[in-house]
């Protein structure tokens, strides 16, 4: 079963010819890596492994040394195993959402190690959903200490989304002088990774790097302490009335002989033939590698497997959402759908289909508003819009039938 969350982010970089000319003949790529990846880590390297001039300005988003040199540089940074290639580890983390400012290992000050001492516009322009989440800059005149968040990312108090304390407090931290540190635990670790407000305690690593410049309690000066934010934990799921009106899933996909159906943090099962009354179950409980709420799901009888990113199956960058998705057993093709359009995925050849998207409304008659989740059984594609649930015939193009979402869970 394939599960899509607001946590899984779409990793794909956009590549640009500039670079074609500047590929260098002898460098090694490794055997599962391919030119496209040369293209995407040179972008890469070009952008964060090069320090700006003027402000020191650290940056978290999703030069003079050889290539190989700079790979060799990012791999030791990050524990990787150095081999100076494009592994698929290597890859991986060049992919990531994370800050932009060069890596240096553990805790470490801005040149001259600027400090604190007491509205904006820059020329560090923000890129867009993804990549570069906020920046700030180093402690000085000018625009020194400011933070700057993107304002096209989705901020939240919560795992949807970019949670805002996490990304805050890394930038503060930026604010205050620190840039980037190489052990994981570390609120300076260059790559996004989220942080519950409630209880948070700063790790000793950016303890040891405040107190290298502000000083610590023992030597009478204060260390700054990250703001408390009266965030509250997050609380118990409940179970929603079913029956009302304007009541809708989340996702709805077939597991072995049961049907699935997500809300929020919770999910119902139910026998396929069987439309009786069924009981909600927590999301946490059952799938406690999922930490956030399903956006859609499809499962692939032959393969399963764990959730996955929707980078994995080659969508336009512009895609960070996907609303619905079903799986068609007899093409072995599962299609996904993005706000009025869908795209079609060959699961044997695991690449998505030419000549996509395509939009709902003209290859799909009668469908009427939004898809929020779609499931196929016994032949027929059921969709879900709002409160209502849409039977599609699909040898006769057309729906046949509509009835209340929520009578598929007993009301």
């Amino acid at each position: 079963m394939e599960l899509f969350s607001l946590l899984c982010p779409p990793l794909l970089l956009m590549l640009s010819l500039k670079y074609l000319a500047a590929a260098p003949a002898l460098f090694a790529l490794s055997k599962t890596s391919s030119w496209r990846d040369f293209y995407t880590a040179q972008e890469y390297l070009d952008k964060y492994y090069t320090t700006k001039g003027g402000h020191h300005v650290g940056e978290i988003t999703s030069g003079g040394n050889s290539m190989t040199k700079k790979v060799q540089q990012m791999q030791a940074f990050f524990s990787l195993r150095v081999t100076g290639k494009l592994d698929y580890s290597t890859m991986d983390v060049i992919r990531r959402p994370r800050c932009g400012i060069p890596d240096i290992a553990n805790y470490r000050l801005f040149p001259g190690e600027p400090k604190w001492k007491k509205n904006h516009g820059d020329s560090y322009p923000f890129d867009g959903p993804r990549g570069t989440l906020a920046h700030a800059f180093a402690p000085g005149e000018g625009l020194g200490g400011d933070t700057h968040f993107d304002n096209a990312e989705k901020w939240t108090m919560g795992m949807n989304g970019f949670n805002l304390f996490t990304v805050a407090a890394h930038e503060f931290g930026h604010a205050l002088g620190l840039a980037h540190s190489s052990d994981p635990s570390a609120l300076m670790y260059p790559t996004y990774k989220y942080q519950h407000p409630s209880g948070f305690q700063l790790p000793k690593d950016d303890v040891k790097g405040i107190q290298a410049l502000y000083g610590s309690r023992q030597t009478g000066s204060r260390v700054p302490q990250v703001p408390h934010l009266p965030v509250p934990k997050p609380p118990t799921p409940t179970n929603p009335d079913v029956c009302d009106s304007r009541f809708s899933f989340d996702a709805v996909t077939m597991l072995g002989k049961e049907l699935l159906f997500f809300k929020d943090r919770l999910f119902w099962r139910r026998q396929a033939q069987l439309k009786a009354s069924v009981q909600p179950l927590s999301i946490r409980s059952s799938f406690p590698q999922l930490m956030s709420n399903v956006d859609a799901a499809y499962e692939v009888p032959e393969k399963g497997g764990p959730p996955r990113t929707i980078a994995d199956f080659g969508f336009p960058r512009n895609v960070l959402h996907i609303d619905a998705a079903v799986h068609l057993r007899d093409e072995k093709k599962t299609l996904f759908f993005v706000e009025d359009e869908y795209y079609s995925y060959d699961e044997v050849k695991r690449k998505m289909e030419k000549d996509f998207p395509k939009s709902v409304e003209d290859e799909f008659s009668g469908i009427d508003g939004r898809i929020d989740a779609a499931v196929e059984v016994n032949g027929f594609i059921y969709f879900f819009s709002g409160p209502k649930a849409y039977k599609y015939d699909r040898e006769k193009e057309d729906v046949v039938h509509i009835v209340k979402s929520s009578s598929w869970v007993g009301c």
